[in-house]
């Protein structure tokens, strides 16, 4: 069914339903499965499904078409019955929305040594159309939100769906676009203090807008089914203590625009069409291989930082604050300095 042509019923409230232990949900004591209560509010159609401030738990709901849940901000915590299940599981389905809660994977050891166990947080598979809003994941020995395979149309593009306002702090990844998951944009978030901010292995992704840092690693690119061609702009990528953004065999191009790239290092291996443009950077770049690429238009604040730039790229146009950067390889179109704040 397609979303103009579901009708809303009335809201619904979770305390409504009856969880595994025959009573509804008090939101006070998190050891009992509220799964029941929640599947039994889905199977009512589509509308909205309220969750009030507490604790809940809960493992693979799947939330149907037509049916958007909300909680209450940092007041719903949600947490997982079954550490290798994902709290929500999206997969096959398209039009739906999960609002302003917290999904809290219980991880115990220190973020920069999680490890990947498979344990997700939001898990978005084959679906479309979709909204996951103002949500903060946190603490999954694995990825807060997982996109993969979107359901594309015949003419191969559709509407993947938007990620907006997301707070991923303490997960071994915060959110991670794998093959395929592709026609979604990411916005307005805050991916911090993970093992890696993000992962990006599909096509035709928008990352904009963005608090990308203090993580191991900010960004990692690296090509998979049908590549990662993407934009990346308006993001301020800070204090990551490894890479800021590190990309791999890309071969489809890569557009970095208009970010704030601070301390980590830049390095893009063996890729073709990775441009970087009108950035602040302030970190070391290091650009290899025998293809094309571009650091172009770029205002440089120079330290004792190693740059390393292939006889294929394009360096041209950058600036320090007191003219052209001493590496391009022919002058800017532009005369002058700019003033530096």
């Amino acid at each position: 069914m397609h979303g103009d042509q579901i009708s809303a019923s009335a809201e619904r409230c979770l305390l409504a339903y009856l969880s595994a232990d025959g009573r509804p949900p008090s939101g006070l004591d998190d050891n009992v499965d509220d799964g029941p209560a929640i599947q039994a509010a889905i199977v009512e159609g589509p509308g909205v499904i309220r969750i009030p401030p507490g604790f809940y738990r809960w493992s693979d709901v799947r939330v149907p078409a037509g049916v958007t849940v909300i909680g209450a901000a940092d007041a719903t915590v949600v947490r997982a019955c079954n550490d290798h299940h994902a709290i929500f599981d999206q997969s096959g389905v398209g039009n739906w929305s999960i609002r302003d809660l917290v999904l809290d994977g219980e991880a115990q050891e220190p973020w920069l040594q999680r490890r990947d166990l498979g344990r997700v947080g939001l898990n978005i598979s084959c679906s479309w159309g979709f909204a996951a809003t103002g949500l903060t994941v946190r603490d999954f020995s694995g990825p807060g939100v997982r996109v993969s395979h979107t359901r594309l149309d015949n003419a191969a593009f559709c509407n993947g769906g938007v990620i907006d306002r997301i707070t991923a702090i303490g997960n071994t990844v915060g959110v991670c676009f794998e093959e395929r998951g592709e026609y979604v944009t990411l916005t307005n978030s805050h991916l911090m203090r993970n093992t890696t901010g993000c992962i990006l292995h599909a096509g035709n992704v928008k990352i904009t807008q963005s608090n990308i840092g203090s993580n191991l690693d900010g960004i990692v690119i690296a090509d998979k089914e049908n590549g990662s061609h993407g934009v990346i702009g308006n993001c301020l990528i800070n204090h990551n203590e490894r890479y800021a953004l590190d990309c791999t065999g890309i071969t489809n191009g890569m557009t970095i625009n208009a970010c704030g790239i601070f301390y980590g290092g830049i390095r893009i291996r063996d890729c073709q069409g990775v441009q970087i443009a009108h950035c602040q950077v302030y970190c070391p770049v290091k650009i290899t291989g025998d293809h094309a690429n571009g650091f172009v238009n770029n205002i440089i604040t120079e330290n004792d930082f190693e740059y390393e730039f292939s006889e294929a790229t394009m360096v041209r146009g950058n600036m320090t604050s007191t003219g052209d950067w001493r590496l391009n390889r022919q002058p800017s179109d532009t005369a002058g300095s700019f003033e530096q704040v």
